[in-house]
Parts: C-alpha cells; structure tokens; sequence
C-alpha cells in the first residue's frame, strides 16, 4: 500500500454520544484523499470501541497514565502519513474541506511544518447560537519529527511562527465546552485542575500554566477566585519574573477580568485599568476585555461608560475582522467575543443605553444594524426593553424589519430557545396588564401578531369573526385580541380550541387575572347550550371560569361572584363527565388522584347537590375541599360565608311570621336552658326534644 497522503488520529473514552457524528463528518475527507483513521481506546466502557471499529483503520488500547502528550504520541507511532492531523471526539469536520485538500495537494504543503485549524467552540450541542473560535495548531508535517508535549493541554512544538499554515475555513466545530450534564462538566475540570495544579507548583510563576487552570475553573467558584487572585499577583510581579509573560498575559488578564466580573468582585475596574495599561496592543484587552467592561457598565447603569466602551468594542471587533490572522495571539487562547451573536448584543446594550440617555436617533440607527438571527436569549429582553424606551414614529418600521425572519416560517434560522424568548416578549406586550400601549409597535407585522393587533382595535364583531378565521398559528395568538374577541361576544372557529392547553391557559390566566368584565360576558353569553355544543368548547368555558375562580387579582362584587360559581358548577359536572369515567368518579378513593383543580370541581359539584336537601352536608363537603386543595379556601369561605348568610335571612323571615304562642314557649326554653350547665346531659336532652326542634330558629343565632 503506498503512503497516505494524511494520517487522522484520535484518543477516545466514554465518546459514544458524539463519536459517531464525529467520523461520519471526516468521511468526505477520506474519501477524497488517500487517508488513514487511527484510534487509542483510552479504557471506554460504553460502545465506543464498537463504534469505532466500523469506521477506524487502526484501533487499539492504550493504558491511561494521566498524561495527554502520551496517549496522542503513541496514535502518532502507528501513523504513516505524510501529514498527521488530531481530531477529538467532540469535535465535527465542516464540510467546507476544499482549502485543507488543496494545501495537502499542493507544493506549500512540502514547505510548511506545522497548519493550524479553526477551532469553533459552540456552548450548544446544537451548535447554533454563540461561539469563539481559537487558531488550534493541529497538524504536523511527520518528517519533522515534532511530537506532542505537555501532560494536559498538549501541544506540538512550534519554533518559529512562520512554519505554520494558516487555515481559515477548515473548521473543528467543537460542543464540548457546552454542558452535556453538570457532572461530566465538573469531573472534566477536576481531571484537568489536578494535572495543572500538579505542574504549576514546579513552576509557580509560569503564566501558560496560570491560563490553563483559569480556563478550567470556571464552573468551580472557590477555584475560580482563588486562581483569579493567584493570576493577579503573579502578573503584576511584571515580565522579568514570570515565563510566558508577554504572550500569555493578554489572554490571564482577560480571563481574570471575566471572573472578576461574574463574581461582582469590588477590584474589577481597578484589574481592567492596570490591564489595559500593561497589554494595551493585544486584542484579548481591545475586543474580550471591553466586551466584559461593556457588561459592568450596562450592569451597573452607567450609560455613557456604556456607549464609550461599547463603541470602542465594536470599531476594534470591525478591525479584528477585516485583518488578516498573523499575530501570535490567535495561538494561544479563543477570542470569547467576536461573534456575530455578541456584537449583536453589544449593539442592543449600546442602543438601551443611548435611549436612556435620550439619543434617541443614535439607538435607532444602532439597531438598525443587527440581525434577529445573531441573536442571544440574553440580549432579547433587553432589545424588547429598548423598543418599549424609543418614542420615535420610525420604531413600528425598525422593529418589523428586525423580526421580519420569524415571521419567515420556511427559511427561520432563529434557535428555539432566541424564538421562545422572543415570543415570551410579544406576549407580554400584548399582555392586558401592559400600561404603556405598546402592543402598536407591532401593528405592522404580519401573520398572527398582525392580526392580533387588528383585532385589538376592531369594534366590529363581524369584523373580528372575519380576522380570526385567518389566523393560522392559535399559539401567537395574544390575550389582548382573545379578551376584544370575547368582549364582542364573538364565536370562535374550530382551529382555536386545536390551541395547545399550556398556551390557552396562559391567555386565559392574563385575561381573568385583569378584568371583571369577562367574568360578566362569560357567564351571561357564553355558558348557554350554543357555546357547549363540543368538549373543546366545554373545555375551554370551563378553563375559562376556572380561572377566574381562583383569580386573587380582582374583587368581584358578591353577586357576581356567586352567579359565577353556580355558572362554574353546571359547566364543571359536564366537563367532568366528559373527561373522566363515571366509575372513576364514584369512587372516593381512586377520585383523589386526579389533579387538585378538577378534584376541586368536582367535589364542588357534590356540595351543589346535597345544598338543598342535606345544608350540613353541603358544608361539610365545602371543609372537605378546604382540607385537600388549600388554593380554594378563598372560594370556598367565600361559600360558606354566602350559605350563612342564606340560612340568616331565611331564620330572620321565619322569625317575623312567628305565631306569639311559638315565642313564648321560645323564651320559656331559653329560661330552662340556663339552669344547666353547658354539655350537661340535661341541656342536651332539652336540645333533641321534639318542642325544641320547633323553636330553635327562635332560640339559636
């Protein structure tokens, strides 16, 4: 067999949740060269070795030592290529792979020693939303002999800079840095800290070393400060006393003003001062460092140092770009804010702060520059907070124009959790308890949210009956047009009760929660035979007086509030015995595990039906709810409170048609009455005669 072209190795544990989607990514690269797959097996004891055994051309066991430069320079031993590359498990070729197929094809490839790759560290296993990216020197050219070292962060040699090769497309899309589960993440950095700490007490003050243990604390808070302060006093003790001062500094000092940032530490500006002032050329201090002050000053509301710093980030970000990659830095740590999805949130925080300084047309200009795709969860809410602050009749056109790809349902490329975030906005702008009006930011979007606000401003209910059959997504629908809808007493199509339960009871919680009108319209409109033809109607009147039951932020007036329960009552028994087995319902033990509100319903039901012709029934069933759904004890003192005042009224009329001979014999027992002590066996005796009986309503309040 002739010498491959390139020899690809691995070293492997415990990978099966990502190495298979590893090497199906390498594939078009090794069937587009001639290529070798070598692989160590480090001691898995999941289906690693099984998976890859289908794909590798040489696979074997390697003893851990807990040494990286070892395990990767025994994969190197059993290579024959002319080139070697390293990949790890975790990692996921591109497949842009013309540029490394073209370097290893042409004569620079027998110039170059060593080429470095694009490192793209995502913090999603879906490798969407934000990453940094990190020159890794991955490959070598195998005659030269240069080998790994380092027990953990290995590397390869590099003696002079301009034998390496720079590749700018080929990228490693990395998912390991995202948290698979917490305890991988923690049992990884502890692996790592006890290897580095080991190294760094031979040499204390060697900055890589520093690097390195920041980088892998910073899930470990107690590890986190202490390497912080550690870093601190090391730097400042200058260049001539550390190894690695110059080169590695820039990104220690970043790392140290990030956790000095997330853990509120008092000496974060004095750090970043003497920083800047130490390292002021290195992108690490002109990019990463004003991106972490950006956020103190944001966090600390200080909004002219907002929009200095956040400028100064941005015009240094615009140079990083536009530069070609040639200085030392890109070797030594990622950049963690050049991202399209930072700079996009840089120009959100910019923009809520010039707004809040009343710069208007400076934040809408700002805006005007980002993309809704670029964005972050985090930068959502503070968007949508800057769009509430802009009073400016050109806001609806640049809000529209921002959220037009949602609203492209074919060709959205926003991530879930960017969407989910973005619509918890929108609800909440459309939300009944909004004040400010601004819901007419939106008047101008199209589908479901532009329809919404028509509805909103329609008082038309043949109208609103026309814009709600054109609706197509129920779940955009918003709780301000489902109250005008109701409010209009309008009827709904059949596609509304297909809207998710989770999503109707949030738009009908908002809208019980803030009106006592619908609490009107629903009992003396909707609660008739027409509107309870189908379960999902039932269903959703009786969501709907549900809701409003256990509403605490609005007093209904007593009247109301009592029609309302009865309504509840008569819709509950139908929409209980629609969902549930009549058995079911019958029997007191198995009825206690449904869930509490329906419990609730249906034991309401029950006291209902004994009110008349068993009072003390009714009541003790009323305690009985009390007791097993404690939320109803407002409703149901309520009740009670309302049947004694009931029973009042009807002793008070008893009282007035009395007969003289009925009230004095009434007053003869009151008389006989306090002769004997309270419980006596005498007094109750007097209690259960037949004569008592008669006149108690006289006698008992």
């Amino acid at each position: 067999m002739s010498q491959p072209l390139l020899s690809i190795g691995m070293i492997v544990k415990n990978e099966e949740r990502c190495l298979e989607k590893c090497l199906k990514a390498l594939e078009p690269l090794r069937q587009a060269i001639p290529c070798e797959l070598v692989i160590a097996d480090t001691g898995s004891t999941d289906r690693t070795k099984e998976i890859a055994s289908k794909y590798a051309d040489i696979l074997f066991d390697f003893t851990w030592v807990n040494d990286f430069s070892a395990a990767r320079n025994a994969v190197m031993d059993k290579c024959n290529g002319k080139w070697f590359l390293t990949i790890d498990a975790d990692e996921y070729l591109s497949p842009e792979i013309d540029e490394l197929i073209k370097f290893l094809k042409s004569p620079i490839s027998k110039e170059k020693k060593i080429a470095s790759v694009v490192q793209r560290n995502y913090y999603s296993t879906e490798l969407t939303g934000n990453f940094a990216d990190f020159q890794a020197v991955r490959m070598v050219r195998t005659d030269t002999n240069n080998r790994y070292s380092g027990r953990i962060h290995e590397q390869f040699t590099v003696d002079n800079y301009d034998d390496i090769y720079i590749f700018t497309n080929t990228i490693f899309n990395h998912d390991g840095y995202a948290e698979v589960t917490p305890d991988a993440v923690e049992k990884k950095e502890k692996r790592n800290l006890e290897i580095l700490e080991d190294m760094l007490k031979s040499e204390p003050n060697n900055v890589k070393y520093i690097l390195q243990c920041l980088e892998s604390s910073g899930k470990n808070e107690n590890k986190r400060k202490h390497f912080a302060q550690y870093g601190m006093d090391v730097l400042k003790t200058g260049e001539k006393n550390c190894t690695f001062w110059e080169t590695m500094g820039p990104a220690c000092a970043r790392q140290i003003a990030l956790f000095l940032y997330v853990d509120k530490s008092d000496n974060f500006l004095d750090w970043t001062n003497w920083a800047e002032k130490n390292f002021s050329n290195s992108d690490f201090i002109k990019i990463d460092l004003q991106y972490i002050k950006l956020k103190y000053y944001y966090s600390t509301q200080k909004h002219l140092d907002v929009i200095k710093t956040g400028k100064d980030y941005l015009k240094n970000s615009e140079k990083y770009k536009k530069s070609s990659v040639s200085n030392n830095s890109i070797f030594i740590s990622p950049m963690l804010y050049t991202s399209e999805t930072h700079i996009s949130e840089a120009i959100i925080i910019i923009a809520n702060s010039m707004s809040k300084e009343g710069r208007e047309e400076e934040a809408i200009k700002f805006l005007s520059k980002i993309s809704v795709e670029n964005l972050q969860v985090t930068s959502v809410n503070a968007l949508f907070e800057t769009f509430s602050l802009i009073k400016s009749e050109k806001t609806p056109d640049l809000l529209k124009n921002i959220l037009a790809p949602i609203f492209d349902k074919e060709n959205c490329n926003i991530s879930k959790d960017v969407l989910s975030q973005i619509n918890e906005n929108i609800y909440l702008i459309f939300s009944v308890n909004n004040k400010t009006k601004n819901y007419n930011l939106l008047k101008t979007c199209s589908y479901t949210i532009g329809v919404s606000v028509e509805i909103i401003h329609s008082k038309s209910k043949e109208k609103v009956e026309n814009l709600l059959s054109k609706i197509e997504n129920w779940e955009e629908f918003m709780p301000l047009a489902l109250k005008q809808a109701l409010l209009l007493k309008c009827e709904f199509p059949k596609d509304f009760y297909t809207i998710s339960s989770q999503r109707l009871n949030l738009l009908i919680n908002d809208i019980t929660n803030a009106t006592e009108e619908i609490a009107d319209v629903v009992i003396n409109h909707y609660c008739n035979e027409e509107n309870l033809k189908t379960f999902p109607q039932i269903s959703f009147i009786f969501n709907l007086l549900l809701n409003t039951l256990f509403s605490n932020n609005i007093a209904l007036k007593n009247e109301l509030k009592s029609t309302l329960t009865n309504k509840f009552v008569f819709v509950a028994e139908r929409y209980m015995t629609e969902c549930y087995n009549e058995n079911l319902l019958k029997n007191t033990e198995y009825i206690n595990c449904i869930p509490n509100l329906h419990l609730f319903s249906w034991l309401l039901v029950n006291a209902f039906k004994e009110k008349e012709k068993d009072p003390l029934g009714y009541i003790k069933t009323l305690k009985e709810i009390i007791q097993k759904i404690p939320q109803a004890k407002q409703i149901v003192e309520f009740l009670i409170e309302e049947f004694k005042n009931e029973e009042e009224l009807k002793r008070q009329e008893k009282i007035k048609t009395a007969s003289p001979e009925l009230l004095a014999m009434a007053e003869q027992l009151k008389t006989m009455l306090k002769a004997f002590p309270e419980n006596s066996p005498e007094l109750l005796a007097i209690k259960q005669s037949p004569v008592y009986k008669q006149v108690a309503f006289l006698i008992e309040e």
